[in-house]
């Protein structure tokens, strides 16, 4: 047994340990009580006793579902908590209150939203307890919905990649959607693609349709849509390249001349890019000589002869489309007028012969020359001694297509063969005639000298008109001599009398030009006096082309492209011809046109209208621009236009009336004959 000196010790030891023990409760006691106010903010209910905290809560929800939200409050013990609903939400509904399955300082409750229509933001609010005691300030429960709605997402985007034009290419696109609400949209393809009207996808979902690439032009085509805006998962993105399977070379086209042929000509160059032969058709206007189809061998190319006729002269504008399996090309084709070309109609093999004629007398043949070209020709015609040209010094025009007959005079006082050479310049071609003729001697008169002398005289005209009078007595009084009276009068033989025989009758042509002179007169009658070189402003732009945009019979409407440079102006000048009397030359005289207006056009075109003109006239014009020292540019080219006819009444239609009227007078006439009318 133990004794009592040794249990002594041992129950001053748990006396000692006990009060330590409760000297350490009591320290943790007042720890604790310090805890539970701050937590309680400083607030203490009757007793010491602790209040517990609610904090705010948000959650949120899809329209019309339902969600589950745990309510917390800061409670300081392991003790359950108490939780109470103290204001309802809105627009939904709340389930009873559950305890949490683990923490006892939450609770778990369900919110049910009221619906599509019903807000989307709504709250309410809840207040805490332990083991029976108050009930905290309430804390608020914020609810943030959305709609329902579909997330689309594109899970296989096909890639098209280079597609020949006229034919096509087809791919799969994917769509899926995760979202809960059903997909539906009007789908809108821009050119080049096409696809379903419509897609739908249901939730949870995920749909196929086919997409079809077809290039309309070469290049890229590339199309982005955002099948759920705001969403980037739904962005559907449409790439493809069309490339040319036919190749049509060059784009605009001009037709070259040639000289030797006449012709105007160009060549096309086609070009398959597909590995199968193709056939292609060719559309162009009816002057233009071309093949209408042909075809292409596999990764070949072809050329295409474009040509006009020696025979079409005028200026060609014109398109030519080709066409293969669909695929379109148009070509701009052009061609100048064909250059102004001089034939000689008259005589054919380039010799004219005159035959015999007699000494001393005047003697005409014709030549015929035209213009087989379709631009203005001027043609100066050379002749030399004892040939003499109708137009010597003279420039003649001709028109596209015109013919022209030209005489040409022999007057020799040489007797046998006469050959002499007739030169014809026009353009950039010269002609030569060879003329030729036989001069027989002037055969004897049969009564007194003065025939020959009359015939050797230059006023021949006058010594016939006077002897024209005597023949008719002649027979009647042979004996008596009255021709040589006025002989003298007429012949006027005398000293004056050679001087007079060598000056050229009023009416007989002048002797020719040089080659310098001719040069010069040709100059003046096509082109005019030139304008002073301190009058030019080299700086301007010279309009080199001016077209015919529409005329009327007091009126015409012309346009030229703008110049580099714009000058500050425009001068119009209409040309007319005047002769100078000492020098018997035909000049071109330039006259300012002040009766004219513009009037709207293109951007990159001056368009005038040219106002108060003669009907079925014909005007030669040219442009000019004017800086604001007012000197001027060089002239455009000459360009001619020619106003219509006014309309008339026909003169078939005024017979027709005259007819009619007399017609029913005579009608009337005969029925007051037959007593139908009676006259008071």
């Amino acid at each position: 047994m133990i004794s009592l000196s040794v249990l002594l010790p041992w129950s001053r030891a748990a006396r000692m340990g006990g009060l330590l023990l409760a000297l350490t409760a009591l320290t943790s006691g007042m720890a604790l009580a310090d805890v539970k106010l701050r937590a309680g903010d400083g607030k203490r209910s009757k007793g010491d006793v602790f209040i517990p905290e609610a904090r705010d809560v948000s959650a949120s929800f899809v329209a019309g579902n339902a969600v589950d939200i745990e309510l917390i409050g800061t409670i300081g013990t392991l003790k359950q908590a108490d939780f109470v609903i103290r204001q309802l939400p809105e627009h939904g509904t709340l389930t009873n209150l559950r305890p949490h399955p683990r923490e006892s300082n939450k609770s778990l409750i369900t919110y049910t939203h009221a619906g599509e229509q019903a807000s989307l933001m709504d709250r309410f609010t809840y207040s805490v307890r332990v083991d029976g005691g108050p009930f905290s300030a309430p804390a608020t429960v914020t609810l943030r919905g959305q709609r329902m709605e579909p997330i689309l997402s594109i899970v296989k985007m096909p890639s098209f990649g280079r597609v020949f034009l006229g034919g096509e290419a087809s791919g799969v696109v994917s769509v899926r959607n995760m979202g809960r609400a059903p997909y539906r949209m009007n789908m809108v393809w821009s050119e080049g693609w096409s696809g379903p009207p419509t897609l739908e996808v249901n939730p949870g979902d995920t749909v196929d349709f086919q997409m079809i690439f077809k290039p309309v032009r070469p290049g890229e085509v590339r199309q982005e849509i955002e099948l759920q805006p705001g969403v980037k998962t739904s962005k559907l993105t449409l790439f493809g390249e069309g490339v040319r399977a036919l190749t049509v070379s060059p784009g605009y086209l001009t037709l070259d001349y040639n000289r030797a042929t006449g012709v105007r000509s160009g060549i096309l160059t086609l070009v398959n890019g597909r590995s199968d032969p193709m056939k292609v058709t060719i559309k162009f206007p009816i002057r233009l000589l071309a093949p209408a189809s042909l075809e292409i061998p596999p990764q070949q190319k072809a050329e295409v002869l474009l040509q006009l006729p020696a025979t079409d002269v005028p200026q060609f504008l014109g398109e030519v489309v080709v066409e293969a399996d669909g695929v379109s090309e148009k070509v701009a084709v052009q061609s100048r007028p064909k250059p102004a070309e001089l034939k000689v109609v008259s005589p054919e093999k380039g010799t004219l012969d005159f035959g015999q004629v007699t000494q001393r007398k005047a003697t005409s043949r014709d030549i015929i020359l035209a213009n087989t070209g379709g631009e203005l020709l001027v043609v100066e015609v050379q002749a030399r001694n004892p040939y003499v040209s109708e137009f010597s010094g003279q420039a003649l025009r001709l028109e596209p297509g015109q013919q022209r007959s030209v005489k040409v005079f022999l007057k020799s006082e040489s007797l046998g063969n006469v050959i002499s050479d007739l030169r014809i310049i026009g353009g950039a071609s010269e002609s030569v005639v060879t003329l030729k003729s036989y001069v027989r001697e002037l055969a004897a008169p049969d009564v007194a000298p003065a025939p020959p002398v009359v015939a050797a005289s230059p006023v021949v005209p006058v010594a016939p008109s006077t002897g024209g009078s005597q023949p008719a007595p002649a027979p009647m009084a042979p004996p008596v001599a009255a021709p040589p009276a006025p002989a003298p009068v007429a012949v006027a033989p005398s000293p004056v009398a050679a001087p007079v025989r060598r000056t050229a009758p009023p009416d007989a042509p002048r002797a020719p030009l040089n080659n310098v002179q001719s040069a010069l007169a040709a100059y003046l009658a096509t082109e005019g006096l030139p304008m002073p070189s301190s009058s030019i402003n080299p700086h301007l732009d010279r309009v080199n082309s001016v077209e015919l945009v529409d005329r009327e019979t007091s009126n015409f409407t012309i346009a030229w492209k703008k110049p580099g440079v714009a000058p500050a102006g425009w001068a119009l000048e209409s040309a007319s011809m005047s002769k100078d009397e000492s020098s018997n030359l035909f000049i071109k005289t330039w006259n300012r046109v002040n009766h004219w207006k513009t009037v709207s056009g293109d951007n990159d075109k001056v368009v005038v209208k040219v106002l108060a003109l003669r009907p079925a006239s014909q005007y030669e014009m040219r442009v000019r621009g004017v800086d604001r020292d007012g000197k001027f540019s060089e002239p455009s080219p000459i360009f001619v236009v020619t106003t219509p006819e006014p309309w008339r009444v026909p003169a078939w239609a005024w017979r027709g009336m005259l007819v009619s009227a007399l017609l029913v007078v005579i009608y009337m006439l005969w029925r007051a004959r037959r007593g139908d009318f009676e006259f008071a």
